[in-house]
């Protein structure tokens, strides 16, 4: 898979990525987050219950990426409840929700990986995974890809 950089002389920045490249890379569109009532919102489809990455998708960019070991639908869930102890779900959630209250669609793709081994060794291809797209793509609601 190959993003587009564009490079200039003193700095180099990620031009947005859309979330055709995840399409085409082999994840897929599992469902849209849903406005609700009272600051919350839902989503319109059944999350899997095994592991594996998954990408936040407004406008037609990809503005978040993550990992979960647990299960999609449990890690998806956290969104929607958004503990403020839980800092990441909270932080999401008030993204999710800012999107939502303007209008946008904030679409919900998945993928899970195959397990793979390097010279007998296990390889966690998921985690591989979300941690290179959060290198290319450097999406906006990530931490690490905030700039």
């Amino acid at each position: 898979m190959s993003i587009q950089v564009e490079e200039d002389a003193a700095t180099t920045t990620v031009a947005p990525t859309s979330w055709e490249v995840l399409l085409r890379a082999g994840f897929r569109f599992l469902g849209e987050w849903t406005p609700g009532e009272d600051e919350s919102f839902r989503l319109d489809a059944a999350a899997p219950t095994d592991g594996g990455v998954y990408s936040f998708v407004v406008d037609d960019v990809v503005m978040y990426v993550g990992l979960t070991q647990r299960g999609l639908r449990q890690r998806l869930d956290g969104y929607r409840r958004g503990h403020e102890r839980q800092r990441t779900n909270a932080r999401v959630k008030a993204l999710i929700l800012e999107a939502l209250s303007a209008g946008k669609r904030v679409k919900v793709l998945i993928a899970s990986p195959e397990e793979g081994s390097w010279n007998g060794l296990p390889v966690n291809m998921s985690a591989g995974l979300e941690a290179g797209l959060i290198t290319k793509v450097q999406p906006a609601w990530n931490i690490l890809g905030v700039g």
